[in-house]
């Protein structure tokens, strides 16, 4: 089972979620929309990526978003908000 690192924000009236290890975005009207949404965008590109011949590259959000992942994550850690305005996570999936 592999873990990849997501993370979601707040936008205006959506929340946005990505998968910054297989640069995947969707949207979502909540937190656990956008995260549920995900979470099967990343389950149908595995399924369709296990298909492809072996060798092919993955995918990978730019230099400038896993930058943005780790600064977020080490931030929560310091403080914890009254309620979620951004969050990161893993997601397990079977690959």
């Amino acid at each position: 089972m592999d873990v990849y690192r997501c993370l979601a924000e707040r936008r205006t009236s959506q929340w946005v979620a990505i998968c910054v290890d297989l640069n995947i975005t969707v949207q979502g009207r909540s937190y656990r929309e956008a995260r549920t949404s995900l979470e099967r965008a990343v389950a149908h590109y595995l399924e369709r990526a296990a298909k492809l011949p072996e060798g092919e590259p993955r995918r990978q959000a730019p230099w400038t978003l896993r930058a943005k992942y780790g600064l977020r994550t080490l931030a929560t850690r310091f403080r914890r908000a009254s309620g979620p305005r951004e969050s990161s996570w893993t997601h397990q999936a079977v690959a």
